[in-house]
């Protein structure tokens, strides 16, 4: 018969079966008081040495009020008492809240050792407990299995397994309403008379119960808590045989970094006095050998959002420095919170300086009061979180997650790596030595491809968080936490958190610290116990919602350095050790649960990010243009935003906008179509600048089609919201229509974006044309010039020889002034006198025959 986890036994007769079972249990609990030798073989052996009739303990005599075993009384509105817990958190375990367990010392008791049990006593009725008694008893038999000490700590009132009076504490004054009294027990442990040796240790359970009259009625079971002793007898020298590393995260909400407002809002309540990171680092703060997994991008945004000014418009706080992808990674990975949407219509913002958690080194915003920053109440906490982080991540094994916690599913379902972790990005964690060598995707997110993408991201180490990795076969002990996954490009170590172990540090069941660190260790004594002669690796990881009681937390963490079965170790030195789990796992092929985003969008914000890297080549601070998207790109993929869909689609929406705003930051000023119809010219083009800093570029024309040729990229700086204009030399070598895309590139001539667009009429021929179709019309009018001419023959009245020569004569005579002066020359030249006759003749009349022979 064995015990079912967490289910108490006598709950279990409403079964028929279960009913059969508990009579069995009565019935060998009798047996076992009558014949204390013969051990029920369920989930407790037989722990008695004592062969008498008679065990020493039931000789064990009571002890008077006077006894130094009892400290003060005090009424309820009058404090707890000298040794009363300073919390005024009821922190009672007992069935009926009248018994709260204040130490057990020492924690683990050896044979040597004088024990000492102490209890408050708070009378929660509404009537006097008078005649009262405290009661120790001791379970007869050890625990055998983890599942019987489970068991111990769920039964009520009454008990069927076997139990001894260790020691009676009478109380003599009564207990008013109200009234609250501190009680100890002491005792040797000589006289529990326990197995002794290396095979006779392991945890025992322990009772208390109250006793006492109330309305003239005498009640021996007024109240019980139940707990365990943890006994150990082996010698000094025996070796541990638990290797145990303890490693917590600090993972905060998710932040839209490019709403500066909103995410310094999330970031100092994130880190508020009584905030979740807040338990989380008291919990871990004074055990150095819990290791601490955290997220850069929160320790930076705390930071930035704790020492810079909250003005009251949203302006960028910093200036950004952080190191420029590696050649073939993008801000996301190597190539291969939700805000108020943004209206339709509105002009979205484009990204200056930095986001609050890239750089943890800010630099204030120049202001009139700069000089006069008094920081608000919510960023005093926040400061005071990191001093404390400060103070608690000196002195222990640390790891850097991915920028945001990014959700390894998104990356693993895209084929992409998760970018590496720089140290230098972060000064803020200057002087701490983090190590990038561990991945911890969430229960959801662990599968074989997830594992492989740990590994192509420099990331070894995977944790497997609780049921992520089912086990293969059943064993009946607890098996090493590390084993070794291969992969299509090597080998991965994956580490398996306990589950229980985690269980019980973060839903202990209790506030009680001494309950809780009594029922941690026992589980752990039990665990070495079942293999005591193997040396087994155990890892306990908190899952990322853990939110602890700090006082309960500190007492679980701070008993495990004092057990003489464990030895406190680091993540590193499991994953880097040789031993393997005797226990193989099933991981699915790929992530079943809920990612971020989708591969189709994550590719889309990473192609546009590595978009705006290329614009950036053309301002002179391309780190304060890009660290804003850079951070948004990552920061969408945070495992946070998963329980917050809506809220996630808006950041994704306002980092859409804003990198198209940027995007668009320079462009091209257009007007009409242009028309070219020379082979060669230039084009003017007009260049405006939206970004928020002075631009450098060439500008160059690309036609799409080599009718149209440009080769010359003009240089020119415009300012930050200004405007230039250059005239591009181009070459025509055909006739068509031509869109022409400007290119910006960088002075170095690197692509950094397309600025716009414009349509060019090209008409090189009309020049050839007209200048033929001109020459063509002078030909044809000199053509017909001298055609005419020939046809027609010699004129009469063209210019001769005679006339020339006469036209002389008659100059030279009026110069001399001789009788030519006074002669009409014309008269006497042969040509004049010939027109004389024929017009005579012309005038005379004409015979028939001239007439005929003329017509």
């Amino acid at each position: 018969m064995s015990w079912s986890f967490g289910t108490p036994i006598l709950e279990r007769a409403a079964d028929p079966r279960a009913a059969r079972s508990a009579v069995l249990v009565v019935l060998l609990a009798v047996l076992a008081l009558v014949f204390p030798l013969a051990a029920p073989s369920f989930a407790i052996n037989d722990d008695s040495q004592d062969t008498s009739g008679t065990s020493p303990l039931s000789r064990v005599g009571s002890v008077g009020l006077a006894g130094s075993d009892l400290v003060e009384s005090s009424s309820a509105t009058g404090g707890l008492g000298t040794l009363a817990l300073a919390s005024d958190v009821d922190r009672s375990d007992s069935v009926h809240g009248m018994l709260e367990l204040q130490a057990i010392s020492p924690m683990v008791v050896r044979p040597d050792d004088s024990v000492t049990v102490q209890v408050k006593i708070t009378n929660t009725s509404k009537s006097t407990i008078k005649d009262a008694s405290v009661s120790l008893e001791l379970l007869t038999h050890r625990f055998t299995s983890r599942t019987g000490i489970a068991q111990w700590a769920v039964q009520g009132e009454q008990t069927s397994l076997p139990v001894t009076l260790v020691k009676k504490q009478e109380i003599a004054d009564p207990i008013k309403a109200g009234e609250s009294v501190t009680a100890r027990i002491k005792f040797d442990a000589s006289d529990l008379r326990l197995i002794g040796g290396v095979d006779g240790w392991g945890p025992r359970g322990i009772s208390v119960k109250l006793g006492g009259e109330q309305k003239k009625k005498v009640n021996a079971n007024l109240d019980v808590v139940r707990s365990y002793l943890l006994w150990y007898s082996a010698p000094a020298d025996t070796e541990p045989s638990l290797n145990l590393a303890t490693t917590a995260l600090l993972t905060g909400p998710a932040v839209d970094p490019l709403e500066h407002a909103s995410a310094r809002a999330t970031y100092l309540a994130a880190t508020a006095s009584d905030s979740r990171l807040q338990h989380v680092l008291s919990a871990v703060s004074g055990s150095k050998h819990v290791s601490l997994a955290l997220d850069p991008a929160l320790i930076s945004g705390v930071s930035i959002s704790a020492t810079t000014p909250i003005l009251e418009e949203d302006v960028p706080e910093v200036t950004s420095t952080p190191t420029a992808p590696a050649p073939g990674e993008d801000a996301v990975g190597p190539t291969g919170a939700g805000t108020e949407e943004p209206a339709v219509g509105a002009t979205p913002t484009i990204p200056t300086g930095d986001s609050p958690a890239t750089d943890p080194t800010p630099t204030l915003t120049p202001t009139a009061e700069a000089d006069q920053f008094v920081p608000s109440f919510e960023q005093v906490q926040s400061e005071q979180w990191l001093s404390a982080f400060r103070s608690a991540a000196k002195g222990r094994e640390l790891f850097a997650l991915p920028s945001y916690d990014a959700d390894w599913t998104t990356y693993s379902n895209s084929g992409t790596r998760v970018p590496e972790f720089r140290a230098r990005e972060y000064k803020v964690l200057d002087g701490l030595d983090l190590s990038g060598s561990l991945a911890w995707p969430t229960s959801q997110s662990m599968s074989t491809r997830t594992v492989e993408t740990a590994l192509d991201s420099d990331r070894p180490w995977v944790i497997a968080e609780g049921d992520s990795a089912q086990p293969t076969t059943t064993l009946s002990y607890t098996p090493d936490a590390a084993y070794t996954v291969e992969t299509k490009t090597g080998e991965s170590r994956v580490l398996v958190s306990e589950p229980t172990l985690v269980s019980l540090i973060e839903d202990p069941g209790t506030n009680n610290p001494i309950s809780a660190r009594q029922r941690f260790i026992a589980e752990l004594a039990m665990i070495a116990r079942e293999r005591p002669s193997d040396l087994r690796n155990i890892v306990i990881a908190m899952d990322r919602s853990w939110n602890p009681d700090p006082e309960v937390a500190k007492a679980q963490f701070g008993a495990i350095p004092a057990l003489p079965w464990v030895t406190t170790t680091d993540i590193a030195a499991i994953a880097a050790g040789d031993a393997e789990s005797t226990q193989t796992y099933t991981l699915p092929a790929v992530s079943m649960g809920l990612q971020a985003l989708e591969p189709s969008v994550f590719n889309k914000l990473r192609s546009d990010l590595r978009k705006i890297e290329d614009l950036a080549g053309v301002v002179a601070d391309p780190d304060a243009l890009t660290s804003p998207f850079r951070s948004a790109t990552r920061a969408a993929t945070s495992v946070a935003w998963i329980s917050d869909v809506t809220a996630h689609d808006r950041a994704v929406v306002n980092l859409e906008s804003a990198t198209q705003a940027a995007l668009d930051g320079i462009s091209v000023v257009t007007g009409s179509d242009i028309n070219m119809i020379s082979t060669g010219s230039e084009i003017p083009v007009t260049v405006q600048n939206d970004l928020n800093q002075d631009v450098t570029i060439q500008v160059r024309l690309r036609p799409n089609d080599v009718r149209l040729q440009a080769k010359d990229s003009p240089t020119l700086t415009i300012p930050s919201g200004g405007s230039e204009s250059v005239r591009v030399p181009v070459t025509a070598v055909g006739s068509g229509n031509v869109v022409v895309a400007v290119e910006i590139r960088d002075a170095e001539g690197t692509y950094a974006a397309t600025a716009g667009e414009f349509n060019v009429r090209v008409r090189a021929d009309w020049e050839n044309v007209g200048t033929g179709v001109v020459a063509a019309l002078l030909a044809l009018l000199l053509g017909g010039g001298i055609w005419r001419t020939v046809k027609r023959g010699r004129s009469e009245r063209r210019t001769n020889p005679d006339d020339t020569a006469a036209a002389i004569a008659m100059v030279e005579a009026e110069a001399e002034g001789g009788p030519a002066a006074d002669t009409d020359l014309r008269l006497t030249h042969p040509r004049y006198v010939a027109d004389a006759h024929s017009a005579a003749k012309a005038q005379s009349p004409q015979s028939p025959t001239e007439t005929s022979e003329k017509e």
